[in-house]
């Protein structure tokens, strides 16, 4: 629990020497996929906004049609759906501002083999893979950003650090409250298929689709 409030922006968490220790677990923050999906095309279409028809720039913004001026939610999601459907991860980089990469599956980023890639090295003469004690413990606990501080609470319990972790929270202000959802301002279509991309998240991560939504 202190490595995990030492995390920032995606930081790597040290491996103790020998691999983790006996009873170490392995745990994920995730978020509803398709609400997850309009947040990310959000901050990638803040982040592309002016830019566009930049010169100088080395994004390759053909290649993201739902970086659009003026596109809508729903138009722009299953812009990148589609095109997620057909690159995988193949554009995912830096170019423009990650304007790719935050609308990858969350289940990407938990996928064992991708894990053992961040953790290994790469020397001149090749990429030497982590062996599995050079890897954290794989996930078995989910906190969702809908119920964090309930989950938090919860897995702090379960790890006899309940005091340790109310202390840390109250030092960083506490945890907030998640944004408004924003699927009321996609169509059904939209929400489908984006449905039908993110299904490994719905899947590994537990969340369930109102009827409605899985027609």
């Amino acid at each position: 629990m202190v490595t995990f409030f030492h995390l920032r922006n995606g930081g790597r968490a040290q491996v103790p020497p020998g691999g983790p220790a006996p009873g170490d677990i392995g745990f994920v923050v995730a978020r509803h996929p398709v609400e997850r999906a309009v947040s990310a095309f959000h901050t990638a279409y803040s982040r592309a906004v002016g830019r566009t028809n930049s010169t100088n720039t080395q994004c390759p913004y053909r290649k993201f049609p739902y970086l659009q001026a003026n596109i809508s939610d729903s138009d722009g999601l299953s812009s990148a759906v589609a095109l997620l459907g057909e690159r995988g991860a193949e554009l995912a980089d830096a170019s423009c501002g990650y304007a790719y990469h935050h609308m990858l599956s969350q289940a990407f980023f938990l996928w064992r083999e991708r894990v053992r890639l961040l953790y290994s090295r790469s020397p001149p003469k090749g990429q030497l893979l982590a062996r599995d004690d050079q890897l954290p413990s794989p996930v078995s606990v989910v906190l969702r950003l809908e119920s964090l501080a309930e989950d938090l609470l919860a897995l702090c319990a379960a790890r006899n650090a309940t005091a340790y972790c109310q202390k840390r929270i109250e030092q960083l202000g506490g945890i907030k409250s998640l944004n408004p959802s924003h699927k009321a301002r996609l169509t059904d279509a939209a929400i489908r298929a984006a449905q039908r991309y993110y299904a490994p998240d719905f899947g590994c991560l537990g969340y369930g689709m109102a009827p409605e939504e899985g027609k």
